[in-house]
């Protein structure tokens, strides 16, 4: 699999959309990326070594491998992998929250 080559550098992160199904009271079901603006759920699958501040100290990552995180819908980039569901990249400042299941 892809993600097992990728390697962030600085702040960055690269995390994978956990697709979600959303049930009505009335029974209907649809996948999250119908309601407008969600926020989503991710799994990140690779953190790089820190942010650099303006004096060259490098601030470490809270985020790591396997976390299960909340996003915006309108952060990061994303990567089209042929084959494969897509990887998004983003600042770790950018995520919301780390969910603790």
């Amino acid at each position: 699999m892809i993600e097992e080559k990728i390697k962030c550098i600085g702040e960055f992160i690269a995390y994978r959309e956990i697709k979600a199904n959303v049930k009505t009271a009335g029974g209907l079901v649809y996948d999250n990326s119908q309601i407008k603006n969600p926020i989503k759920k991710g799994v990140v699958l690779a953190v790089g070594d820190g942010r650099e501040t303006a004096v060259g100290k490098v601030l470490p990552m809270r985020l790591k491998k396997g976390d299960i995180i909340l996003f915006k819908t309108f952060v990061g980039h994303q990567w089209l992998v042929p084959g494969e569901e897509d990887i998004w990249f983003s600042r770790e400042q950018e995520i919301v929250a780390i969910l603790n299941e």
